[in-house]
């Protein structure tokens, strides 16, 4: 049941044809609706109402998600970076001897250097 597809067969005409002056009816439509359409602000009726606080409550809440998200996964970077800068000014107020002797430990740790 296996045909081969040929795009020389099929040529270069369009398969879709539009019927004469579609667009321009379309466009005199659309212009008619956009000018007949009341202007201003739209009475809302009392389900409109509770779905725009429904929705302003579920924006409200989507930010504060998204906040506590970022803020989880800034702060423990932070509190990474300072342990790092804290054992670095550790480091160097040791003697250059002992400080030889640790990097010498870290150079001969197993695990550390895999």
């Amino acid at each position: 049941m296996e045909q081969s597809f040929d795009f020389e067969q099929i040529g270069k005409k369009m398969p879709y044809s539009v019927p004469d002056g579609f667009f321009e009816k379309m466009e005199t439509e659309v212009m008619s609706q956009i000018t007949a359409s009341p202007k201003g602000k739209q009475e809302r009726t009392p389900h409109g109402r509770v779905m725009c606080i429904v929705k302003r409550v579920a924006l409200a809440a989507a930010a504060v998600a998204a906040l506590v998200l970022v803020l989880h996964t800034v702060i423990p970077r932070y509190a990474a970076h300072k342990a790092l800068v804290d054992v670095e000014k550790a480091f160097d107020q040791l003697t250059p001897d002992d400080q030889a002797f640790l990097l010498q430990v870290y150079e001969d740790d197993v695990f550390m250097n895999e």
